[in-house]
């Protein structure tokens, strides 16, 4: 089910049958009967803004608004939660999340126990928008403490189902599982039909997820039971489509298919083009994995073609995948590569634009969080620095009254005692805060680190190109500036493998900047030449740097090998940017050097003209069995050993020639074996990566 879809039926449940029209009409015939300082007028007024939702946003917004100026004039708190509400929805039906959910937090400072659970409810559901579901989850707890002082089964209903939804999305079905049978225990008392269907919907999603299948196939065809007496045909199609589904990750095929066809016959093609091309494509998949290729094509092109009316990518993307597949399984490897171009080409785009966006958002909670940090440790000294005052001029006090009876003197010492215990007291909860802090700023930098996995191939998908692959990657912070890039262009496997300046989260901010520019050269400007993508490489960052505009503009950059592998000629081509490479070959080891000059900042030792710097080709005849190695300085460089020195280029190469007859996963486990053997109890100095590649 679309998610988006789902969110306005939790909130406006009604929003196809009431009729709100009416409703209206008969809220304007009691406004004309109050005064507009009635507390009544602006309850009336906001149940008029909301009922428009449903008629004509624009009057929804401007009667909401009023609702919310009278509500303010007359200190009304009610109505101003209320109004808040009904204009956050408005901007939560067209799609403007960020807008929502400021009005929404604007709200909340008005908002009594319901209200305020209704609210933070719509603030979970523009997080979840934004993939933030820990700050979600943050809102629907609250909403789930404050249930308990109100009394009301449709919203307690509301909250757990989000919830669920919550769960489910970071993959912990077994919770996401308990909260939407509690949606579903009161669905049933309540009997919304729709909503029990939904919510079983759902739950068979998360009972596949735990590979209960059983339970998962229960809860489909009850589903499907309910829309049908419902009349909802598109809602019948999906349940039909997750019971398919269900049956396919069994390997029946034979039942999946016959569901499907079934499918196809129930959803109209013409209003529901998204949802017919997901059929067929759920059915060429089917007939793709029973090596019924001529039938999987038909159904496959198809399904492409709806998707291409839609112009959406989710669609897109997997059809022009699975015709990539199909291709390839026939032999039409010509067919094969322009699928999977196009496929490459579309998510390199949408993985760029993504990441744009998560980048900026990551860098401003980073540097928001710093300087929260930074205030907290300020506000700490100036309070110590006021204790210490206090204990210096309570010292001198005491020695001026030194003469006073005991009594006296007892008094004081109490008094200091109390003073030192609250300074103590004080010094415990900054610390407290401090601790939050760091725990926060650590929470959005492994978010980052998922963030960086994210936008790297899977070794898996490499793999297809190589004889035999592995690839070793062990940054020493959460995140790292290594980064290791892949593309299948003109026939051409082309392998980066780069060492940004620094580690932890300036290296990420660097690697996730050359992860993208590489695919904009490659991908889009289509230059396979390894010594041109380093020039261009270097401009790129220069420019995205300014370094180009003075000498007191950072010199960040970093190191690039780069393999090109042309299968049809035999021939390997290599360029490196202050960092070389090896091949071995028949027990012979070549030892691939690299320009002495690194990518982005000056080059100490020479005056480059007008800022350009260029990088040499060095061609190599290749056969099948030939091993090529890239690496970062990480490894060699990492010390350690009895006499704690740097492991070394010489040892680097030593264990690459012992190692050669062993698979390439078994040379993975023996590199990381002995590192991990040569570092003992020292600590890891920088980010480590090394990719061996098998013709």
């Amino acid at each position: 089910m679309n998610r988006f879809y789902l969110i306005l039926i939790l909130i406006f449940p009604t929003f196809l049958s009431a009729n709100h029209q009416l409703a209206i009409d008969s809220c304007y015939m009691e406004l004309n009967k109050l005064s507009e300082k009635d507390s009544n007028y602006a309850n009336i007024l906001n149940v008029i803004g909301f009922s428009y939702i449903y008629v004509n946003l624009d009057s929804a917004k401007s009667v909401a608004q009023k609702a919310v100026d009278l509500s303010h004039q007359n200190n009304f708190d009610y109505g101003v939660a209320y109004g808040h509400r009904t204009l956050g929805s408005i901007e939560l039906i067209q799609g403007h999340y960020k807008e929502a959910k400021e009005i929404y937090v604007e709200g909340l400072e008005f908002a009594e126990s319901r209200n305020r659970i209704l609210i933070n409810n719509m603030i979970a559901a523009c997080d979840i928008q934004f993939k933030d579901f820990d700050n979600a989850l943050q809102y629907l707890l609250e909403s789930l403490e404050l249930l308990e002082s109100v009394e009301d089964s449709a919203i307690s209903a509301n909250t757990y189902f989000y919830l669920a939804m919550v769960y489910e999305y970071q993959n912990k079905a077994e919770k996401a599982i308990d909260y939407y049978e509690k949606t579903l225990a009161i669905k049933k008392g309540l009997k919304d039909q729709k909503g029990i269907a939904n919510s079983l919907l759902n739950l068979g999603n998360c009972y596949k997820e735990v590979g209960n299948y059983d339970k998962a196939l229960e809860s489909n065809i009850e589903a499907k039971n309910i829309y049908e007496e419902l009349k909802l045909t598109n809602k019948v199609a999906t349940a039909m489509t997750n019971m398919a589904g269900l049956y396919s990750d069994q390997g029946n095929e034979t039942k999946a298919k016959q569901y499907l066809h079934q499918v196809l016959e129930l959803v109209n093609k013409d209003e529901s083009k998204s949802l017919y091309s997901s059929i067929l494509h759920s059915l060429a998949n089917s007939y793709y994995k029973t090596k019924n290729y001529k039938e999987a094509l038909r159904h496959a092109n198809s399904s492409l073609e709806l998707a291409e009316v839609t112009k959406a990518p989710h669609l897109l993307i997997p059809c022009y995948e699975l015709l990539a597949d199909i291709h390839s399984a026939q032999g039409t490897y010509s067919e094969a590569y322009k699928f999977s171009n196009i496929r490459n080409s579309m998510k390199d785009s949408l993985d760029h634009a993504t990441n744009q966006a998560i980048i900026e958002e990551m860098q401003a909670k980073f540097e928001s969080e710093e300087k929260e940090k930074e205030i907290v440790l300020l506000s700490q000294e100036n309070q110590i620095q006021g204790l210490t005052l206090s204990k210096t001029k309570l010292t001198r006090n005491i020695t001026i009254l030194c003469a006073i009876a005991f009594i006296i003197i007892s008094l004081v010492l109490f008094n200091r005692f109390k003073i030192k215990k609250k300074a103590n007291l004080l010094l415990q909860e900054k610390n407290q805060i401090i601790q939050i802090q760091k725990e926060r700023i650590t929470d959005s930098i492994n978010y980052a680190k998922t963030i960086q996995e994210s936008i790297f191939l899977p070794e898996e998908e490499i793999q297809k190109y190589f004889s035999d692959l592995f690839i070793y990657y062990k940054p020493k912070d959460i995140v790292s500036g290594d980064f290791y890039w892949f593309a299948n262009i003109d026939g051409k496997c082309i392998v980066a493998a780069a060492d940004c300046t620094g580690h932890g989260v300036p290296g990420a901010f660097m690697s996730m900047m050359g992860h993208s520019i590489l695919n904009d050269i490659v991908n889009s400007q289509k230059i396979t030449s390894p010594a041109r993508i380093l020039e261009k490489l270097h401009e790129n960052v220069k420019e995205n740097l300014k370094q180009n505009l003075g000498t007191d503009r950072a010199q960040d950059g970093m190191d690039v090998t780069i393999c090109s592998i042309d299968y049809n000629n035999n021939k390997l081509t290599f360029a490196g940017a202050n960092n070389n490479a090896l091949l071995v070959r028949q027990n012979e080891m070549v030892t691939m050097k690299g320009c002495f000059k690194g990518i982005g900042g000056s080059f100490a030792f020479k005056k480059e003209k007008n800022q350009e710097r260029t990088f040499l080709n060095h061609e190599y005849d290749i056969s099948e069995g030939d091993m090529i190695y890239m690496y970062s300085d990480g490894y060699l460089d990492q010390f350690g050993g009895e006499k704690r020195k740097k492991f070394s280029t010489r040892k680097f190469k030593e264990m690459i020639g012992s190692h050669q007859l062993l698979s390439m996963k078994d040379q993975k486990e023996k590199l990381i074996g002995i590192m991990n053997g040569w570092m003992s109890d020292y600590e890891q100095l920088d980010d480590q990566m090394v990719i061996g590649i098998k013709v």
